[in-house]
This record gives C-alpha cells, sequence and structure tokens, in this order.
C-alpha cells in the first residue's frame, strides 16, 4: 500500500527532470538504492549515499523525505564532505505536499496516579537528565512558585531583595511550604531572577528560613555583579520542586529515581505520543572549516522539533540581553540548527520549534538564506547570527545573510530576555519582510557591545518593511529593534510598521522604545518607520545617527509590511534615501 502511494505522488508531483535524487521513506530499508520505489530508510543513510554522487557534480541533487517521524538518536552532521560542488545544491526536503518531522524524542505513553495529589501521574522514561516535557506540541512547565498564570508575561512573580552579591532576602508576605524543600536544594531548585534585560537562573547554595523571612544563598558573587540600586524592582520565581507541581500542565522529573510526574488531565495523559521528552541539543549541524567551508545545501519544506539544554540545570547562568550567557559562565546556547563555517547553505519554508535553546544559529556563515520559516516556541532566540565572538575577525565574520519573509513568534520562552533576530558584528546582513510578535523582550538586535564609539565590523547592515507587534511585554530596556553600539557603517532601519510595544506589568523602571539606539550607536540611518503609540530614540551615548520621518502613518507602508510572497532581498530598493 505504502509503494502505491509512492507511484501515485510521483505521478502527482512532477520532479524536475535536470536534477538527480534520492528518496527515503519510513518503509524503506537503508540497504535500498534510495529510489522513488526503493527509498532508503533514514536521512543519515541518504546523506551517505549523497557523498558518493556530490564529486564534481552537473546538476542538482534532491534528497526527498517521504511523510512521517523521523527520529534521531544523535544530531544530523554536515561537514564538507557533504556540500555541493561546481556552483550546484543538495536539498533536502519534503517531498510533495508530504508532512515530515525530524525530532528527538523519548514518548511517555505509560503512566500510573500518586498519592501526591488530585489528576498527579507518574511515568518511568530511560534514566537521562531530562530538562523539557513537551505536550500537545508545547513546552510544559517545569513545576514552580507561584505558578505560571500568563503565556504573556509567564507571571505573576514574587518580590526579592537583595542584601549583597550572595545574599538574597525572598518576599516575606509570600513564605514557602516545608513541602516546598523536597529534594537536594544545592542540586535541584533553580532560583530564576528577573531585573530589566537581564535573566538569571541561579543554582542556590542554601534556603533558610530565618526570623520569618526566607533567605537563600548563591554559590559566588557572579550572579549578582551589579551595584544594589539595579535591583531595586527584582521579580523572582522557583523552579524544580516536587513541592511545586500543584497547577494544571506542571511537572517534575526526579533524575535520582528517573521519574517523571506530572499534573495533568487523564485526556491527555491517554493520547499515544503526545507527551515526549526532547534528547538532543541539536538536531542538524553544519560545521566546515575557515579555509574549508560547507557549501550549497539547502533544507526545505521540514518540520524540525524538540531539543533540549542540560547546562542550566547544572549551573548558574546570567544571560544579558537577547539570551546572551555572560563572560565568565562557559556557556553557550546551542541550535536546533547550527551552521559554522558555510556558504551558501538556505534554510527555506521550514517549522522550526520547541527549541530548548535557539532555533537557528549561524556562525562565519556567508551567503545564507533564511527565508519563509515559521519559528515559534523557543526557549532563547528564534535566529542568532555571529553573537558568540562579539568582535571576530574579518575572516570568521558571517557576511551577506539574508532573513526575510521569516514568522517569528513566541521566543524566550525560557530565557526570558531570548528575541526573535540577534545579528551580532556582521557585514551586509538583510533583515526583512518578517513578522515577529508575542515576545518577552526584543524583536531584532543588531550588533554587539563595543563598550565605546568604535567601528567594530557592524556595517553595510538592513532593516526594513518588517512587521512587529507585541514585543517587550515582560523585561524593559529593549524595543522591537534595539542596536548596540560603536561606529555602525552605513545601516538602515526603514520602513517597518511597529505596534503594541510599551513597558510591560513587571517591567522595572528602565526604558522602553519602538526603535532604541544604545550604547554609542552611531551613523544608522532610521526613516520612515511607521511607530504606534512609541517613538524612535538615541540612549546612552548614542549620537550621529540620522532620524526622520519615524512619525508617518503611511498606509503603502503597513500594507506592505511583513511577509511577502515572492519578495527577492537581492533586488531590495531599501536604502538611507526616503523613496
Amino acid at each position: 500500500m505504502k509503494m502505491v502511494k509512492i507511484y501515485f505522488l510521483a505521478c502527482l508531483f512532477s520532479i524536475p527532470a535536470s536534477a538527480k535524487e534520492i528518496h527515503v521513506s519510513l518503509s524503506g530499508s537503508d540497504s535500498n538504492e534510495g529510489s522513488l520505489l526503493k527509498p532508503l530508510k533514514t536521512i543519515a543513510a541518504a546523506k551517505n549515499k549523497v557523498r558518493k554522487l556530490n564529486k564534481n557534480m552537473t546538476e542538482d541533487l534532491n534528497v526527498y523525505i517521504h511523510e512521517g517521524i523521523y527520529h534521531l538518536n544523535e544530531p544530523l552532521v554536515f561537514d564538507s564532505q557533504d556540500s555541493g560542488t561546481e556552483g550546484h545544491s543538495i536539498s533536502y526536503q519534503a517531498f510533495g505536499n508530504d508532512i515530515v518531522s525530524i525530532r528527538s524524542a523519548i514518548y511517555l505513553n505509560k503512566w500510573k496516579k500518586t498519592e501526591l495529589g488530585d489528576e498527579i501521574y507518574k511515568s518511568n522514561p530511560p534514566k537521562f537528565n531530562y530538562r523539557h516535557l513537551i505536550i500537545n506540541q508545547s513546552f510544559a512547565t517545569r513545576a514552580r512558585a507561584p505558578n505560571k498564570k500568563s503565556d504573556g508575561t509567564f507571571g505573576p512573580y514574587f518580590k526579592a531583595q537583595v542584601l549583597n552579591n550572595t545574599t538574597i532576602e525572598l518576599e516575606p508576605e509570600k513564605l514557602l511550604t516545608e513541602s516546598s524543600y523536597q529534594g537536594d536544594i544545592k542540586s535541584d531548585i533553580e532560583l530564576i531572577k528577573i531585573d530589566h534585560w537581564y535573566h538569571n537562573r541561579i543554582k542556590l547554595s542554601s534556603i533558610k528560613k530565618i526570623d520569618n523571612k526566607i533567605i537563600v544563598k548563591t554559590p559566588n558573587e557572579k550572579p549578582l555583579h551589579k551595584p544594589l540600586d539595579f535591583y531595586k524592582n527584582t521579580i523572582y520565581y522557583l523552579e524544580n520542586s516536587i513541592g511545586f507541581l500543584d497547577d494544571n500542565n506542571e511537572w517534575f522529573y526526579d533524575k535520582k529515581d528517573s521519574v517523571t510526574y506530572l499534573k495533568e488531565s487523564p485526556k491527555t495523559i491517554q493520547k499515544k505520543n503526545n507527551i515526549w521528552h526532547p534528547t538532543l541539543e541539536n538536531l542538524i549541524t553544519i560545521s566546515g572549516s575557515p579555509t574549508n567551508p560547507v557549501e550549497n545545501i539547502e533544507f526545505k519544506n521540514l518540520t524540525i522539533e524538540g531539543t533540549t539544554w542540560l547546562a542550566p540545570q547544572d549551573k548558574s547562568i546570567n544571560f544579558t540581553q537577547l539570551a546572551q550567557p555572560l563572560k565568565g559562565y562557559e556557556a553557550t546556547v546551542p541550535a536546533t540548527i547550527a551552521l559554522k563555517h558555510t556558504k551558501r547553505i538556505k534554510i527555506k519554508n521550514n517549522t522550526i520549534r520547541l527549541s530548548g535553546g535557539n532555533a537557528i544559529n549561524l556562525f562565519d556563515s556567508d551567503e545564507s538564506e533564511i527565508e519563509g520559516n515559521k519559528i515559534y516556541n523557543i526557549s532563547a532566540n528564534g535566529i542568532q547570527v555571529d553573537s558568540d565572538i562579539q568582535t571576530p575577525d574579518d575572516s570568521e565574520r558571517s557576511t551577506d545573510v539574508l532573513i526575510w519573509n521569516n514568522e517569528i513568534f513566541n521566543t524566550g520562552q525560557e530565557f526570558t530576555n531570548g528575541g526573535a533576530i540577534l545579528v551580532g558584528n556582521t557585514k551586509n546582513t538583510v533583515i526583512e519582510h518578517n513578522l515577529i510578535y508575542n515576545l518577552p523582550y526584543t524583536g531584532i538586535q543588531l550588533c554587539n557591545q563595543p563598550g565605546n564609539k568604535r567601528h567594530i565590523g557592524c556595517e553595510n547592515n538592513r532593516i526594513c518593511y518588517n512587521h512587529i507587534h507585541n514585543a517587550m511585554r515582560l523585561h524593559d530596556d529593549g524595543g522591537a529593534i534595539y542596536t548596540l553600539g560603536g561606529h555602525h557603517k552605513n545601516t538602515v532601519i526603514a520602513e517597518n510598521f511597529i505596534h503594541d510595544v510599551k513597558a510591560g506589568l513587571w517591567a522595572g523602571n528602565y526604558p522602553v522604545s519602538a526603535i532604541y539606539l544604545d550604547n554609542f550607536t552611531s551613523n544608522v540611518t532610521v526613516r520612515d518607520n511607521v511607530i504606534v503609540g512609541g517613538k524612535a530614540e538615541e540612549r546612552n551615548g548614542s549620537k550621529n545617527n540620522f532620524l526622520i520621518g519615524n512619525d508617518t502613518n503611511d498606509e503603502t507602508i503597513k500594507a506592505k509590511s511583513g511577509i511577502a510572497r515572492g519578495y527577492n532581498p537581492k533586488l531590495s530598493s531599501c536604502s538611507a534615501a526616503a523613496h
């Protein structure tokens, strides 16, 4: 029956005669030849077959992946041996209109009732250090106090007072019960603290009740490195104790006994393969070298989903804006799709979701094209380019990256100062016609911190025709579009449509701007942006920028903002000059 379907689809969907092809199907075998009627079974086997066909290519090569969920026990790793050659490309794509998912997953289908409370169940997955649980294609909530009631702000929160660089007094009127302290304090409970643009996940060394107060200690001074005045509006919640498991959709993993506890409805519990732990930190890794990059590979029309990130479970990490670990924490946020030392890689029309870190990371990735993807339910950032090294050498700086027609929403779901797009000190990056919304912090950040007015390689970048709304729902000191400083050479921010960007209920007292030029930003043209309920503003030493026409209400700009099918950014008319 499966072969009949494949043959029918082969007739229904015309395959270009100018391209070679390899087929992958869950009903196939890796001992097959990889034809339509004798497909391979795994994508890894297809990749190995490509290596036999990509020497001195004379035409493009398509790897067609047929309907189904393809489970990975290890990431798909591509290196320079997997490149398209002689100017031809290799495309890994769904066959026809088939729905194809690539994921890492351990499913939890066997649940038992417990005596812990109403509708609290337990399951025994294989022993692993899990950090994420997925239910109904969304991240479930790690058991926390107070319980999460808002999907926009993740609140409510408790208030805290920072006493010194290692000691915090938690809100006294919200004393926690003794049952909340079950488990090993040092290895299990996490304090999630939010201040302005910071997101801080702290492993506590102690929690004590002293004179009707709750006093917590941090292992060292790194999580609380600012002057005490900075923490006047500190909010927090506690996470990851079985004592917090009291609200629907909350879960707790007892790693000692390898038991997952979940409070959920019987209907959800009983649905097969509806509840699962992701197991990998990356699903697709494309990595060459500075002198031998991976080239000419495309991923198209796929659903790529389900990753984790375990480092925050083992140590404290303080994240500055756009979910970047501060120096000294020895942490790098992984991505579902990670590119390093690449050239002409295309990620097109995919759904990328349920990432435990970022969705897409690029480093030293020239002429990359990120087009038409739907990116959502992401723990940190949607797309990140060159941010891990703030001032890379020119030889390792990404250039000519095109990011357009993507729909990005619900990022920063775990690391709440994550955003949609973070671009470091790159050259010729184009960010156009994206639809970005529902974010706890900034939509787009361009360039990183120089500490002064010097030029650090951020030049000739364009942010145009984007539609950004409902950003800055939790944090302050950010905006829909945010720049960090130094001398930007010929950067343009123009004709974007921005609305519903304002400080939220839990924000501190730092400013929020629709377009926020921060910390010595200079030589940026900001023109003709339609901003409803906000402004384009220079702050903190930013000057010598050109701001004009940002009070317009031009309906033409509104109408053409956001996704524009068929648009080609290589033919963009966006420039510093008004049209």
